[in-house]
């Protein structure tokens, strides 16, 4: 038999390091065109690997909050 936390699906670790993002752009009050840390600097920072970080910043660039520039 199925329980509750069964049918909860978990949160993606992106999800988590976009809230994170969000902090710390907002928090931290950053104007336009401030550059955010480095992919590289975000997964020591965050623990993760580089997918969540690209995914989280996509999620922002659809957020319209970042510009993202190859």
């Amino acid at each position: 038999m199925m329980t509750i936390p069964d049918l909860i699906s978990p949160r993606k670790i992106s999800h988590d390091v976009r809230d994170r993002l969000i902090e710390l752009i907002q928090g931290d009050g950053m104007t336009p065109g401030t550059p955010i840390p480095s992919e590289r600097e975000l997964m020591a920072k965050y623990g993760v690997g580089r997918p969540a970080i690209r995914e989280a910043m996509q999620q922002l660039q659809l957020m319209g909050l970042i510009t993202i520039r190859h």
